[in-house]
């Protein structure tokens, strides 16, 4: 049969593998990304997914704005590319079907432009068939076409691709042609770097891949790509701050949970970021027990230039570069195998910068080109029979494993339970997968296994405070209230900074303080509710409903000063008015809650809170002998909400 043939095949081939994926519903961060639901915010309408907005509302946002929260990550175009989806296919039972089949078609695409690439390379037709293979179907893609946010990466590669293949092209032709071509190239560049910033690969790669694929190229014919690279960057870039300066967008505080080596020394995150850009090299090549999260546990933290693990790596990337230098001449296309491999994960190897993950396998999408390139330069080599039946043999063998590996993955990534539970078997040393893990399982009424993942997470991390809180609540919902203490008390003294810190440690307050009270340690309970409210008076005011009475009976006069301090940190919330009028009440200063209640009345006047305030001033008004005002306000209640039963006991009885 034809090459041509042969890769038609191989399309097939590479749809049928992933289609499991398409019965797959939302998993990890689709939910906020792509859902218009979403789940973990009270099933609240995603804003920017649910209504179709202008083009350049999406380019002035950032990433989460979405899910509802701040931070630099800037990839516009994926956002549009949902937010079009949902208004083309809508939400419901399927909702999720169309955003797969569009990632599935993208990956596809994405394997025609890595055909082209090697063709255009001066790889025959029917090797260039062989190597592709080596990138459609290598497992290690099985996160990013799986999972619906990996559109970030698909669309990356594939505009970056054609960016790539267009200034290939605009060489070969001259006067309009040729600058159409590059403004083509111009516009392909740009949606590059705005769909996943790491994109902004392809600026340096375009010039280099063409320079080793014409081997004597003049420096002035390069002229045309950089230049059309180099004016997409500036617009993406000037894009880019508009967006941050438009949300006031800051970056997030380090998440040790994502990446323990984020806020580490530089020599740390340096040693640690070779090591596992070295594993990153074993991954492609050997794409086996995929792993969606890569958190605190997975690895052991490299910190020392003397560690066996930084030895080896530095040992394979050292012959992987002489080799190549050795090659240059005679083998280019390992060249720019290295050059492909090195240029698309350098950026993300947390070498350069910092990134947001430790490891991600999805990352290594364009940077797995790589192996195709080297297919391509040992194929010719196999000259005999035999050689090539062996080189048939291993390919197709590897292909085979490969596949396996994918259909695998097609159902771990079916939504985000299965995905955790996945990883749970194969990254069981991962502190964050162990404490989901509990979370489902207490879901599921296994109290035993929640306790065991939970303490698992506190071996692996034992500064963990969202391990440490959960199980506290255990040990309340058990009635063990001096565990649940020590729990807590780890929880607030731990020197690790939660991911929305400081906010995680406010919920552990409101908490930790019945139980204290319960043990005679009031004292403590209301200290650390002082703190939470000068952290946050909003969120302190979120949780503290539960403990107004309790506090009430214990600490009447500091309750009285805790929640005047909180109206005047929130002015424009009338709860904690409403608390500090319940609490004058209970504590029978009868003028000051009947001058609250009555301020009260006035600012609430026709709010759901009226017909509660009302038969407060009632009891005020009955227990100073007005009681034609106390039935007034009853009436009046009753008119509002006429099943109201306090309303109704009290107007029966003053009658």
């Amino acid at each position: 049969m034809k090459p041509r043939v042969w890769f038609g095949i191989l399309l097939a081939f590479t749809f049928a593998v992933y289609a499991p994926s398409l019965g797959n519903d939302f998993a990890l961060d689709d939910v906020f990304m792509a859902k218009a639901q979403i789940t973990h915010n009270d099933n609240k309408p995603n804003p920017i997914i649910t209504k179709l907005r202008p083009v350049s509302h999406y380019f002035l946002t950032n990433y989460w704005f979405g899910a509802g929260r701040n931070g630099v990550l800037y990839r516009p175009l994926a956002i549009w590319s949902y937010a079009l989806t949902h208004a083309a296919f809508g939400d419901g039972s399927g909702e999720a079907l169309p955003h797969h089949i569009i990632n599935v078609l993208l990956h596809l695409l994405a394997v025609w432009l890595a055909y082209l690439m090697l063709r255009r390379a001066r790889v025959t037709r029917g090797i260039a068939v062989l190597a592709t293979a080596a990138f459609a179907l290598n497992a290690i893609h099985s996160e990013v076409v799986a999972a619906i946010v990996g559109r970030a990466e698909l669309f990356a590669f594939c505009f970056g691709a054609a960016a790539l293949l267009l200034c290939e092209s605009a060489r070969r032709h001259v006067h309009a042609s040729r600058w159409i071509r590059l403004a083509a190239a111009a516009l392909a560049f740009f949606l590059s770097f705005s769909s996943k910033e790491n994109g902004l690969a392809w600026l340096p790669f375009t010039p280099i891949y063409l320079a080793v694929i014409e081997k004597r190229i003049a420096w002035t014919k390069l002229a045309g790509p950089l230049g059309v690279a180099a004016v997409a960057a500036v617009v993406w870039f000037g894009c880019r701050q508009a967006m941050i300066a438009e949300v006031n967008a800051e970056p997030p505080p380090p998440d040790y949970l994502a990446n323990p080596i984020q806020g580490a020394f530089t020599s740390t995150r340096v040693l640690s970021g070779i090591t596992f850009w070295a594993y990153g090299i074993y991954k492609t090549l050997c794409p086996v027990n995929l792993i969606a999260i890569y958190g605190t546990g997975t690895f052991r933290i490299v910190e020392s230039a003397t560690d066996p693990r930084f030895l080896v790596a530095v040992a394979v990337l050292l012959a992987i570069a002489a080799l190549t230098w050795w090659t240059r001449k005679r083998k280019p296309l390992v060249l720019l195998a290295t050059l492909t491999f090195f240029g698309f994960s350098a950026i993300t190897a947390n070498i350069i910068v910092p990134v947001g993950v430790l490891f991600a396998e999805r990352l290594y999408f364009a940077s797995s080109l790589a192996l195709a390139f080297v297919v391509a330069a040992i194929a010719p080599m196999l000259t005999s029979v035999n050689g090539r039946r062996i080189g048939l043999g291993l390919l197709g063998a590897w292909v085979l494993l490969c596949c396996l590996v994918i259909v695998r993955a097609n159902g771990a990534w079916k939504n985000t339970k299965t995905v955790y539970e996945r990883d749970l078997e194969a990254n069981p040393t991962c502190a964050v997968v162990n404490l989901v893990v509990s979370e489902l399982r207490r879901a599921e009424g296994e109290e035993d296994a929640c306790i065991a993942l939970l303490h698992k997470a506190i071996d692996l991390l034992p500064e963990y405070v969202e391990a440490h809180y959960n199980l506290g609540l255990l040990h309340l919902k058990k009635n063990e209230p001096e565990k649940a203490i020590a729990r807590f008390e780890q929880a607030l003294a731990s020197k690790y900074e939660p991911k929305i810190s400081p906010e995680t440690r406010i919920w552990i307050r409101p908490r930790l303080a019945p139980p204290l009270i319960d043990q005679g340690n009031t004292a403590r309970a209301c200290s650390i509710l002082d703190e939470a409210q000068q952290i946050n008076a909003e969120l302190t005011r979120e949780h503290f409903d539960p403990l107004v009475e309790v506090l009430g009976k214990s600490a009447a006069d500091w309750l009285e000063r805790f929640l005047l301090e909180g109206h005047r940190r929130e002015p424009q919330h009338p709860q904690w008015e409403m608390w500090y009028a319940i609490a004058t009440f209970r504590n029978e200063k009868w003028n000051a809650a009947e001058q609250s209640f009555g301020q009260l009345l006035e600012r609430l006047r026709g709010n759901a809170a009226e017909p509660d305030i009302r038969v407060y001033l009632a009891k005020l008004a009955q227990r100073s002998g007005r009681s034609a005002e106390a039935r007034q306000h009853l009436d009046a209640a009753l008119s509002i909400d006429p099943s109201h039963q306090k309303a109704t006991q009290l107007r029966a009885r003053w009658r």
